[in-house]
């Protein structure tokens, strides 16, 4: 492949990898991640064959973004989506949230009752 070609392959195939991943299909959007990682290995190939590291050096970082949006949606690795926090926590924050609005619903009940300000009970 001359090095316009790589050029080209590597633009066209971030814009496939972009579009499979703009559909929000789970069945389609993890192979807009292969198609990125494609596409970063193109351009780094491309940039050290034309010397430029600046962009070899933003490739690799996007190669590490590829790789791990592959291990999630492949599920080599736990997505956000199935994690479940551990009972004691979620019991913890129920009861910090009802006291809240306990908490809310007690102040506001204060508010509009007949007592003068500064003489609020209990």
């Amino acid at each position: 492949m001359t090095q316009s070609m790589v050029g080209w392959a590597a633009s066209i195939t971030a814009l496939i990898g972009a579009a499979l991943i703009a559909m929000r299909s789970p069945r389609l959007s993890k192979w807009g991640f292969v198609a990125f990682l494609a596409s970063n290995l193109l351009w780094i190939g491309w940039g050290i064959h034309c010397g430029a590291w600046e962009l070899v050096c933003q490739n690799v970082g996007f190669l590490f973004t590829s790789v791990a949006g592959i291990s999630t949606w492949f599920g080599w690795l736990p997505s956000q989506r199935s994690f479940q926090s551990p009972l004691w926590l979620d019991r913890l924050t129920r009861k910090a949230h009802l006291r809240w609005q306990y908490y809310c619903l007690h102040r506001r009940l204060l508010q509009t009752s007949s007592c003068p300000p500064g003489k609020l009970s209990r």
